[in-house]
């Protein structure tokens, strides 16, 4: 909630969203959204790890998931 008002603030919009990237466990959605903050939910998606030990993506699932925030936020 700090972080939406902080953006509210500072952009005086409410074009603030919370991006739910691949691997996020998915209960944190219905908390955010009972907060009535915006949410791009991946959680489910399928993704490139850098390594099986270390879950961040790898630099094309970045660039591919920048691309499905785009058009989701358009």
């Amino acid at each position: 909630e700090s972080s939406r008002a902080n953006y509210l603030k500072y952009f005086g919009n409410e074009n603030f969203y919370v991006i739910l990237y691949p691997g996020t466990k998915s209960e944190i959605k219905k908390l955010l959204e009972a907060k009535q903050i915006k949410v791009v939910d991946f959680s489910n998606l399928d993704y490139e790890k850098i390594h099986e030990l270390d879950f961040h993506p790898t630099y094309k699932t970045n660039q591919r998931l920048s691309e499905k925030i785009l058009m989701a936020l358009d």
